[in-house]
């Protein structure tokens, strides 16, 4: 079965301006004041017309239908009110983990403790990850508690630390998810090979 799956880019209105002004200088939008002050820009589908314009909308079928558009765009460029300089990216997030290990308990009647890692954004607890393949549970958390069930939104059949290392690189993509990882003392199973069977 096919599935299609949809994809929005969205855009800042900072991004969307800066395209629009560019469009406008290369289809040849002028604008005049009048008398009174007021703005009208050319019309490039409309030869010959003129549409209205202020700091803060325009009469085109464009700016009614995306809130900005070209002419508005150009207006704010030659009142200078349009910062044209690209946007920087954003630092990458602090993540860090911390990690409890699955282990028995002591009472006289052990039991098997999963093991429960919480991934920690600038410092506050955001996703929890317990227990291992097949019985993950994945929550979102909001002041310590969780608040959203993210189980299925993880992929399935993901032991414990690939689950921990997909849900770092999900929440930002910059961030070295085996660096949060090795800070917290949580290593997959067979990952580093003994020294001495090396040697042997």
């Amino acid at each position: 079965m096919n599935t299609i799956t949809e994809t929005r880019i969205t855009e800042t209105e900072r991004t969307a301006l800066t395209r629009l002004l560019a469009k406008a200088k290369a289809e040849g939008v002028t604008l005049i004041k009048d008398r009174d002050g007021r703005h009208f820009a050319s019309s490039v589908s409309r030869p010959g017309t003129r549409h209205y314009v202020t700091g803060y909308s325009c009469d085109c079928r464009g700016f009614a239908a995306h809130g900005h558009c070209m002419h508005f765009a150009a207006l704010l460029s030659a009142k200078g009110w349009l910062d044209t300089a690209p946007e920087p990216d954003p630092a990458p997030m602090a993540i860090t983990c911390t990690h409890v290990s699955g282990h028995y308990s002591l009472a006289a009647d052990p039991e098997w403790v999963e093991p429960v890692t919480t991934i920690l954004v600038d410092g506050e607890a955001k996703v929890r990850i317990v227990g291992d393949t097949c019985q993950l549970a994945v929550h979102w958390l909001e002041n310590d508690r969780p608040i959203d069930d993210l189980t299925g939104c993880t992929p399935p059949m993901l032991d414990h630390y690939l689950a921990v290392d997909y849900w770092i690189r999900s929440l930002d993509p910059r961030v070295p998810a085996h660096v949060a990882m090795q800070e917290a003392g949580l290593f997959p199973a067979g990952e580093f090979v003994d020294a001495e069977m090396v040697a042997a």
